[in-house]
């Protein structure tokens, strides 16, 4: 069958369904590629998203256990001086009392480090957990600080306070900062 346009020229039925068939193929390739494009484009985005956070996530992990090492070795050094001061003899190598503050030194600028690159990170979202924490980590390193003068000074019963009242206390909030933070980029 042939049919007549306004223009007068025939055409074929074949034709008017082959036009519409054509734009529709047209549109469908058109949008599978901005499809994949976009697809694409999440992808890159959730995977920049997913190693930031991956990233963020171990650092905050290793802070949270070079702080752990950092009480563990002022308590160490109340132990020392205990253990020095009651044998009045060598210690075991490697646990005595200048290799402990040796050891708390290191580890400390070790968590220095660690949280100035944590900083140069930090999302938006933790900003103010941060500076929390790292109001609290100095509090912490003066508390430290207190304890080895106080063990070092053979006050071991004031070392062992200082360390379960301000030690203790200061790192209880640096581990709810911690937490904080580590629920924040586990949302993201």
């Amino acid at each position: 069958k042939q049919s007549y346009s306004r223009t007068g020229k025939k055409t074929s039925v074949k034709s008017l369904i082959m036009i519409p068939v054509i734009l529709l193929g047209v549109v469908s390739i058109l949008s599978n590629i901005m499809a994949v494009y976009n697809i694409r484009n999440v992808n890159k985005k959730a995977s920049t998203i997913a190693n930031e956070c991956m990233e963020n996530m171990l650092q905050i992990n290793t802070i949270q256990e070079q702080t752990q090492v950092i009480y563990r070795q002022a308590l160490s050094h109340i132990i020392a001086t205990d253990f020095d001061t009651m044998i009045n003899v060598p210690t075991t190598p490697g646990f005595n009392m200048i290799n402990v503050v040796d050891s708390i030194k290191t580890q400390e600028a070790e968590l220095d480090d660690l949280l100035d690159q944590y900083g140069d990170t930090v999302m938006d979202d933790d900003k103010a957990a941060y500076n929390e924490l790292m109001e609290n980590y100095a509090q912490f390193k003066h508390a430290v600080v207190n304890v080895v003068a106080f063990s070092a000074n053979s006050k071991t019963a004031d070392a062992y306070a200082c360390a379960n009242g301000d030690l203790a206390s200061y790192g209880n909030a640096m581990q709810q900062n911690i937490d904080t933070i580590t629920a924040d980029i586990s949302t993201q």
